[in-house]
This record gives structure tokens, C-alpha cells and sequence, in this order.
């Protein structure tokens, strides 16, 4: 007994310096504003009918990731899923939300040049200043023929896993701790919504993806659904062809969808 309560308490100091560790470097950055006061007038009530054009860039990949004891126990494999539909789907529910307030537009926008920007997203918030700013020139440069008062851009988010050096991002199943007597499997759909100015392309407002669930302690934090071995794939590449797992991350984008959108545009 007295063995497991001390492994117990090494793991909980462990777990609790990685989380000071995480809030000392995000507080040494310059992170987005989660709403601006220029956002709250621009939308309050007498102010006129606002344009918003959409853009949904998380929809391309699904990973397949291990975490393990070890680094021989972790892997990787981004498995393509552009049938699913994922942005087409997120820009309408985004266009049917918003519809009644704001005048919605869906943005024609290059895949292979968010993909190419969202590769080198940096996960802790010190260097997201320079991330955003690269959004904002690829907005720019679609503006002339795709004018809005508004721009909502919905791209992948990412998250530690627990208290390891570890990251997932965007939408994927995690097998954590392989190799290990307990182990767990999730299913996640993380992402980020900022509202840039459609004239000075400055970020008015970002949201993560809402959970509803303690961030502290968990394996993931964001949108994420625990479930059983049953659901890893014996073969990365048949995820695509999982209507299971694909109906899951529909359901957990749905949900934290509606409430990060209406949290960032609908308060007032």
C-alpha cells in the first residue's frame, strides 16, 4: 500500500508541474484576445446587419496516434478523409447558427496553403502570434474578390496528452499509454475559432472548442469522447471507411461547435 501511495503522489506532483510549466509559458506570450471590445460593438444589437464570410480548414486528415512507456511505442499515421465532408458540414451548421443574425458567406479558400500554415502550428501559445499572422495575410489576399465585415476561421487545435511531451491535433483516435498494464482510447476533435476584422484583418476574438470537461488531469483537452478497444483500428488506413468513428467525431464537432460559435458571436 504504502508503495502505490507513493507512485500515486510522484505522479500527481508530475502532473502538477507539467500544468505550471504549460500556464508560466502561455502567460509569457501574446495570446489572442478571447473577445475584443471593437467585436462586442461591431455585433451589438442596433449596429446593422453584419457580412461573415466561413472558412472550415480541419477536415482533410484523421490521425491514428500511440503514445507509449517508450518512443518506440509511439506512432503516427494521418489518414485522409476529405469524404467525409467534415468543413462542409461545419460551414453550414456555422451558416445555419449564425443566419438569422449576420449575413453568411462561404469562402472559396486554397486547401494546400492552410494545410501548409497548419503544419507548423505551434501548440503552446508562445509562438501563435506569428500563426495567426500568417491567417491574416492568406485573408488578405482572398479579400478583394471575397469582401466581409467579418471573417470566422475554424483550424485544427491541438493538446498535450496528459502530463507527457506528447501532442495531438485536429481530428484522430489516440491509443494512450501502449505498451502500458492500463491503457485508454479516445476519440478527439480539436480546433480553434477566431474572428478576424474584415478590414484590418486584426483577431477580434478566438475560442477553442468548447468540452464541457475539466481541463485539469485530463488526457486530452478539448472535445474528446473516451471509448474502448474496440475501436482502434486494426489497420490505419480502414478509419476512412469507419462509419462509427466518423459518426463520433461528427457528434463531438456538432456540439462543441454550436457552443464555441455561440460563445464567441451570439452573447449579445
Amino acid at each position: 500500500m504504502r508503495g502505490t501511495r507513493i507512485r500515486w503522489e510522484v505522479g500527481m506532483r508530475w502532473q502538477l508541474t507539467a500544468f505550471a510549466i504549460a500556464v508560466v509559458l502561455a502567460g509569457c506570450a501574446t495570446p489572442d484576445p478571447y473577445t475584443n471590445d471593437l467585436l462586442t460593438a461591431s455585433i451589438a444589437p442596433g449596429t446593422g446587419r453584419k457580412s461573415i464570410g466561413v472558412i472550415s480548414a480541419i477536415g482533410d486528415a484523421f490521425s491514428v496516434q500511440k503514445v507509449g512507456l517508450t518512443v518506440f511505442q509511439n506512432a503516427l499515421d494521418e489518414i485522409p478523409i476529405d469524404a467525409w465532408g467534415i468543413d462542409e458540414r461545419v460551414v453550414s451548421s456555422i451558416g445555419t447558427q449564425l443566419g438569422k443574425k449576420f449575413e453568411v458567406k462561404r469562402i472559396s479558400y486554397s486547401r494546400t496553403t492552410f494545410a501548409r500554415v497548419q503544419k507548423s502550428k505551434p501548440l503552446l501559445a508562445s509562438s501563435k502570434e506569428d500563426y495567426r499572422n500568417q491567417i491574416a495575410e492568406l485573408l488578405r489576399g482572398m479579400a478583394g474578390s471575397q469582401k466581409c465585415d467579418l471573417y470566422v476561421v475554424v483550424t485544427k487545435g491541438g493538446s498535450a496528452v496528459g502530463n507527457t511531451n506528447q501532442s495531438v491535433t485536429g481530428l484522430g483516435i489516440l491509443y494512450g499509454g501502449a505498451g502500458a498494464i492500463f491503457s485508454a482510447f479516445h476519440v478527439y476533435a480539436l480546433f480553434e475559432v477566431r474572428v478576424y476584422d474584415g478590414r484590418t484583418f486584426e483577431v477580434l476574438g478566438r475560442q477553442g472548442g468548447l468540452s464541457g470537461q475539466s481541463p485539469f488531469f485530463a488526457v486530452i483537452r478539448g472535445p474528446n469522447r473516451e471509448v474502448d478497444k474496440t475501436w482502434w483500428p486494426e489497420q490505419p488506413q480502414s478509419v476512412a471507411r469507419d462509419a462509427r468513428i466518423k459518426d463520433a467525431t461528427m457528434a463531438l464537432l456538432d456540439q462543441s461547435m454550436a457552443a464555441t460559435v455561440s460563445e464567441l458571436l451570439l452573447k449579445n
